[in-house]
């Protein structure tokens, strides 16, 4: 349980992160962020859950500058995300019947050419309900979580 949520404190702590690359002439940051402030979470709850019990996030993992793997200079064009593996900088934590669960973000819900409208789909409240896949990440046979907050 201590290294789950060790975990959980790590990602959280980077969540928002964007490298500078120098060689980057286009970022594909907007298209994800969901303000004009930058902001990279979204806390939420599937249904029927108690209050902020889901929270989703993006940081930049490769450190590249872009949500997911770009070409050395661009990883947006008009307003088109051209990144490759975007899916791999999207996370999520959640509790849902009484475990703590990650977020599989699959390209077919985040399609690799997403506009803003639908890059940002990953942080919806509908990506704290079940389609999109979601894993546990203790043993339900040892481990039942009443309560977890964000």
């Amino acid at each position: 349980l201590q290294r789950t949520l060790q975990l959980i404190g790590k990602d959280l702590r980077r969540l928002g992160f964007r490298a500078l690359n120098a060689k980057l002439t286009e970022s594909n940051l907007s298209l994800f962020e969901l303000d004009e402030q930058g902001t990279a979470i979204f806390i939420s709850q599937e249904d029927n859950a108690p209050p902020n019990s889901c929270v989703l996030f993006f940081y930049d993992l490769n450190k590249n500058g872009c949500v997911g793997k770009g070409s050395p200079k661009t990883c947006m064009k008009k307003g088109k995300n051209t990144s490759k593996s975007s899916t791999e900088e999207l996370f999520g934590y959640k509790v849902s019947n009484k475990m703590i669960k990650t977020k599989l973000t699959y390209q077919s819900v985040i399609p690799t050419n997403c506009t803003a409208e639908t890059c940002k789909r990953a942080f919806q409240q509908t990506a704290c309900n079940a389609g999109g896949g979601w894993a546990d990440l203790l043993d339900n046979n040892e481990y039942e979580i009443t309560r977890l907050q964000f």
